[in-house]
């Protein structure tokens, strides 16, 4: 926590610790602030280049990179990192009584691994993270969508990489961090036709692959996909 807040801080790209804003703030005051950070950028930074105008969330899973555990207060005291808390009471949404799959297939990790604390609170302290992480990609692109048109006066393009139902009136979706196997132009093929069920038509892969060596073969067959891609990255 930074220090005399309620502050959970992370440790993602920026170079010190990262702080994780309420969009889902009930007074609004996170979105507001959120669309005055876009004008203080836009004035000073980056006009946002026209004609294309488009912003992408990334790590809005919300993703930390070092997520860590502590069993007592003292060793919460001694970690510089975020820590949650894996035995008392406080552990209880930590560790719920139904282990998902998707997490304890790995050995060592909880549901806060890669993540924030689930006691974490959102909506203005109204609700725990462990109920609303799910749409905190959606909320973020909400406000991204709301946001650069009171900056620019114009539409601009969101892409967010996490998403929720709905989120497709408010930006599209790339399929994340991929690599260049032929396996992965495969499921993107099959990403990019789910999120069209989905109701997130605005959608698209990494072409060629973000992780690994392409060769010119796998490369060229997927700027044949890509071409055909509502979103071409």
């Amino acid at each position: 926590m930074a220090k005399n807040t309620r502050v959970m801080l992370g440790n993602v790209w920026p170079e010190r610790n990262t702080a994780f804003p309420d969009f889902l703030d009930t007074k609004n005051n996170t979105n507001n602030w959120w669309a005055g950070e876009f004008a203080t950028f836009h004035k000073t930074s980056n006009p946002f280049a026209a004609p294309v105008r488009w912003n992408v969330d990334d790590m809005n899973e919300p993703s930390n990179f070092d997520t860590g555990t502590y069993s007592s207060m003292e060793e919460q005291l001694a970690t510089s990192k975020l820590s949650c808390p894996i035995s008392g009471a406080d552990a209880s949404l930590e560790i719920p009584p139904y282990p998902t799959q998707a997490v304890y297939q790995r050995s060592g990790e909880y549901l806060f691994s890669k993540t924030l604390c689930m006691l974490g609170k959102t909506a203005r302290r109204s609700r725990n993270f462990y109920d609303t992480k799910n749409l905190y990609g959606w909320s973020e692109a909400r406000a991204t969508y709301q946001a650069i048109p009171l900056v620019t006066g114009k539409r601009s393009a969101v892409i967010s990489r996490s998403t929720f139902p709905s989120s497709g009136r408010y930006g599209g979706h790339w399929l994340g961090d991929n690599t260049a196997r032929w396996e992965d132009l495969q499921t993107s093929v099959i990403g990019v036709m789910e999120f069209n069920i989905f109701g997130i038509p605005y959608v698209g892969s990494d072409i060629c692959g973000f992780n690994g060596k392409s060769n010119e073969e796998l490369c060229l067959r997927w700027h044949h996909f890509g071409a055909f891609s509502p979103f071409s990255r």
